[in-house]
């Protein structure tokens, strides 16, 4: 909920600058005016980017602009006139002879960073190899797998033709005058495409091995069914390009006449390729610009661009229908259908003047899954609201800024103002304040119908604010100027059970826990009686354990008891809540574990594991992860593992390395799955309840994520992007989009961003 209240509405006016908006000294590219441009094949979709944006034209209308003649050429052109600005990776040294002994004065500068990767099939389990180890195999030195740690299978080592741009950039980077073994005909493809396709499919196995340009190996088609490796145990990716950490980089550069005028097209646009405009073009094309966000230069600001009809090189071009209502406000109507959240423009703030910018969100609107806009984005955040558990009934929270809150109903039939700056559930009630500091609250129904207000929770001439409901009481609270706060605890019909300056919780058994000025803990049951606890002496503290039993330990000793205080177990040694809703006890030097009714599930256990579900335990001894299996007493060690994480219907345990970690991928059964990954995170549909796995990072992919099934093996979608997913549809957003994808993958609703102005 405070995602954005920080930023909050005063960022939006001063940080945003939307499409085609004026600035000082503009200046405005037509056809008439665009430079002729030239340049590396690779650079083509780029030129069509930059003419695209510049003209305000699709990509597929600027293309008739664009035509490169490759590197050499390219820069032969624009010595002789043909051309006036060259958009190249870097050129061989005869390239610059040349410009010399014709005497051409030139300019030029690196506008982006590319770098040599290594592809495998992904089913291959080396994820690593070293400079020396890339030089050797291409050498011939290396020539089966398990000589760097895979299986014993022959490499099949593919490599580029003589002229390709990638060759010329392994010899010079990788082989350093080291000769390159002779290939067969078949492994030396012509183009970059064919490279990739033939690593992937390669004899049906895992054993080949290629290299492309950064640039092609992180398109989301051509990249189906590889991984990229590793050097040195470094993962190209923006951050590591940028910061040269990957060994194996080149630059891509723009070049022009020294003699072009300062005010003229191509220097004019030579200067706006290096400005923070043209960066940010750059890595909406896909290749990594020399700066970093909110770190360009801000010359070229003058330039004007339109973004309205520009889709990303491979992006998906904007794809909705506007719903026949007014899109700056939300308007409660009931044919809308079931409404969902979708990220428009990005902002972006600062700490100050002298840090980098920093992207602080995105404002959000409403869609329906019939791929319509129901609104813009007008909201700086919309939150699920669960009125039930998991799957059950809810609405939309959403806030335009600080202590600007409002509810909607999930399919916009009715709304709240957003007038209030709290709200949260209350049994089966919505508490809303609009001043909470100044006791000024409603109770609402799930209509959002007022209910009962302020006056309803005057006890004795004194105002009370609820804050919980459990089990039919409600704890309330009230705050006097000095913050001398007071807490009671009301029945179903308000009677005041308790009313008491100690602190005051309550759980979901009706227990209500009181703790002293010195923290110290007593209980009282669901009458406002208190519970008696057995004798353990000063520091008394009680954790909730499961079900109904809690631990009570003090100086003295330690004890188990059951909600209405009788003892349980006494004289423990320790416990601990576990998976499953259960409990563990330690007591005479082993350990019981218990379920959430005081049921033996397991009990002798070794007091050093650890329970993790399914019957299995974890145990921790130097350097080794031990996974044990009861009852059928199977164990499984893992060197350098460090802990085991149950997810869905697998374990995942993290192996330490000496750059990271990874982690492996079990069955309940305990039985190793070919599966590693490198980070990943739960994600639970939260209208459906169903839970989901997100791996990243696993492929060496930069900003790819894979939505897999909670088997950890099945995948369901990969995209470049932040995956969520909202009733059984996925959704992608990254630097340039929204976008919704049907359960079958069809893309129904797509919102371009562009635009976004950096600022404090």
């Amino acid at each position: 909920m405070k995602r954005l209240l920080c930023v909050c509405l005063a960022l939006l006016l001063v940080c945003t600058l939307l499409p085609g908006a004026k600035a000082e000294e503009e200046f405005r590219f037509t056809r008439e005016n665009f430079p002729r441009l030239d340049g590396s094949t690779s650079m083509v979709p780029l030129g069509q980017g930059i003419a695209s944006v510049l003209l305000g034209e699709t990509r597929e209308e600027a293309a008739s602009l664009i035509a490169f003649n490759r590197t050499t050429q390219s820069f032969r052109n624009l010595c002789s006139g043909q051309s006036d600005l060259v958009i190249a990776a870097e050129p061989k040294a005869e390239v610059f002879d040349e410009m010399a002994q014709n005497a051409f004065p030139y300019a030029i500068q690196q506008i982006a960073t590319e770098a040599l990767v290594f592809v495998v099939n992904e089913n291959n389990p080396v994820n690593s190899l070293t400079r020396q180890q890339v030089r050797d195999i291409y050498s011939g030195k290396i020539t089966n797998w398990s000589q760097v740690g895979g299986e014993d299978l022959p490499i099949a080592a593919f490599q580029r033709n003589p002229t390709a741009g990638s060759q010329v950039m392994m010899e010079k980077l990788v082989m350093d005058g080291t000769p390159m073994m002779e290939a067969p005909a078949a492994m030396i493809p012509g183009g970059m495409g064919e490279l990739i396709e033939s690593v992937r499919s390669y004899d049906n196995s895992a054993n080949a091995i290629g290299y492309t340009v950064y640039y092609y190996a992180t398109d989301m088609q051509m990249a189906q069914g590889l991984k990229i490796l590793k050097i040195d145990e470094v993962t190209p990716s923006p951050d590591t390009l940028r910061s040269g950490e990957y060994p194996f980089l080149n630059g891509y550069y723009a070049c022009v006449s020294a003699l072009a005028a300062q005010n003229s097209p191509e220097r004019l646009l030579y200067d706006w390729l290096i400005s923070q405009a043209g960066q940010d073009l750059l890595a909406l094309e896909g290749y990594v610009p020399v700066y970093g966000p909110g770190e360009a230069p801000t010359d070229g600001s003058s330039i004007l661009t339109d973004y309205e009809h520009y889709t990303p090189n491979g992006g998906v071009p904007a794809k909705y229908t506007v719903f026949d209502c007014p899109q700056d406000h939300l308007e409660p109507r009931d044919d809308y259908g079931n409404l969902f959240p979708y990220d428009g423009a990005q902002v972006y703030g600062s700490w100050g003047d002298d840090s980098s910018d920093y992207q602080a969100g995105s404002l959000m609107g409403f869609f329906n899954h019939q791929g319509q806009l129901i609104t813009g984005p007008i909201y700086t955040g919309i939150y699920y609201f669960a009125l039930e558990e998991e799957g059950g009934d809810y609405l939309w929270l959403v806030s335009t800024g600080e202590n600007q809150y409002g509810l909607v109903a999930k399919d916009g039939s009715f709304a709240t103002e957003l007038c209030y700056d709290s709200l949260y559930r209350l049994g089966d009630c919505i508490f809303a304040s609009t001043d909470y500091h100044a006791g000024l609250f409603q109770l609402l129904d799930r209509k959002l119908n007022v209910v009962a207000t302020q006056e309803d929770f005057r006890f004795d001439g004194e105002s009370f604010i609820p804050m919980d409901y459990r089990r039919g009481l409600t704890l309330c609270v009230k705050q006097d100027e000095g913050w001398n706060t007071e807490y009671i605890i009301l029945d179903q019909e308000k009677n005041i059970l308790l009313r008491t300056r100690d602190y005051l919780s309550l759980d979901d058994n009706g227990v209500i826990m009181a703790y002293d000025e010195n923290w110290n803990v007593s209980l009282y049951d669901r009458n406002g009686d208190p519970i008696e606890l057995p004798e353990v002496g000063e520091d008394r503290s009680v954790l909730w354990l499961a079900g109904r039993f809690y631990q009570v330990y003090g100086d003295q000793g330690q004890c188990v008891i059951d909600a209405g205080g009788s003892l349980f177990e006494w004289n423990c040694d320790g416990s601990a809540n576990v998976a499953e809703n259960c409990f563990s006890v330690l007591k005479n030097g082993k350990a019981t574990v218990y379920d959430q009714n005081g049921r033996v599930k397991y009990a002798g256990v070794d007091p050093e594991w650890y329970y993790l579900g399914g019957g299995v335990f974890s145990e921790n001894t130097e350097d080794i992860l031990l996974l044990h299996k009861l009852p059928e007493n199977k164990s499984l060690s893992f060197p350098n593992g460090s802990y085991a994480y149950p997810i869905g219907e697998v374990y995942l345990v993290s192996i330490t390395q000496e750059d990271g970690w990874y982690y492996q991928v079990l069955t309940k059964e305990l039985e190793l799955l070919p599966q590693t990954l490198m980070e990943f995170m739960p994600l639970e549909d939260q209208i459906t309840g169903e839970d989901y796995v997100v791996a990243y990072n696993s492929y060496g992919f930069a900003g790819e994520q894979r939505l897999l099934a909670t088997d950890c093996t099945t995948q369901l979608f990969r995209a470049n992007g932040s995956l969520g997913i909202q009733d059984g549809f996925i959704t992608v957003s990254n630097d340039w989009a929204f976008t919704c994808y049907n359960p079958q993958g069809e893309v129904i609703f797509c919102y371009p961003y562009y635009g976004m102005a950096s600022g404090d």
